[in-house]
C-alpha cells in the first residue's frame, strides 16, 4: 500500500545532491557548486510545487489541522527556503571573481548550515504532520492516483520516491 512517507526518499534525494554542492565548493569548482545548486533548486522547486498544488490542498480540505499542520506554514518555510537558495546561488556566483574565496565559502557553508537545519525542521514536520494526516484522510486507491500524477509531473526532472541517492548523484556528474 502507498503512504506518504514514501516522499521522504525525495528529501533524501535532495539532501544528497545539496551535499554535492558543498563538496563541490570545498574542493573549489565553483561552476560545479553553481550548476549541482541550480540542479538543486530545480528539483527542490518541483518537489515543493507537488505539496502547494497537490498535496497541502487535499491536507487543507480533510485533515485535522493542528497549530503545527496549517498550510500558511508549510507556505512560509518553502518561502523561506527559496530566499536562502536564491542568496546562495548568488554568493556560489560571486565565488569566480573572488581573488580569496575561503572566507565567502566559510560564511557560505556556515549559512547554509542553518538553511540545513531549517530543511531539517521542515522535514520533521512533514514526517509528523502532513504525511501521516494524508495517509490517515485518503484511502489506496487515491494515493496510488496521487503518487501517479506525482510521478508524470516530475518524470523528468525530479527523483521519485523509487529513486536511490546514488542514481541521483550518478546523473549529475554525467552531464
Amino acid at each position: 500500500m502507498p503512504s506518504f512517507l514514501e516522499l521522504l526518499e525525495t528529501h533524501s534525494a535532495l539532501d544528497a545532491v545539496f551535499q554535492e554542492h558543498q563538496y563541490a565548493l570545498l574542493h573549489f569548482d565553483f561552476a560545479l557548486a553553481l550548476k549541482i545548486l541550480q540542479e538543486y533548486r530545480s528539483l527542490l522547486e518541483a518537489h515543493m510545487a507537488d505539496e502547494e498544488n497537490l498535496l497541502l490542498p487535499l491536507h487543507g480540505e480533510r485533515a485535522d489541522i493542528g497549530k503545527d499542520g496549517g498550510k500558511h506554514l508549510f507556505l512560509f518555510e518553502h518561502e523561506k527556503m527559496r530566499r536562502r537558495l536564491k542568496l546562495f546561488i548568488e554568493a556560489t556566483e560571486s565565488l569566480f571573481t573572488e581573488k580569496y574565496p575561503e572566507a565567502v565559502i566559510l560564511r557560505l557553508l556556515d549559512r547554509e548550515a542553518f538553511y540545513n537545519r531549517l530543511c531539517s525542521h521542515h522535514d520533521i514536520r512533514e514526517t509528523r504532520i502532513l504525511y501521516p494526516e494524508l495517509d490517515k484522510v485518503t484511502n489506496e486507491t487515491e494515493r496510488t492516483e496521487i503518487f501517479g500524477r506525482l510521478i508524470a509531473a516530475r518524470a523528468v526532472t525530479m527523483p521519485c520516491p523509487t529513486v536511490s541517492n546514488t542514481a541521483v548523484e550518478t546523473d549529475l556528474h554525467q552531464e
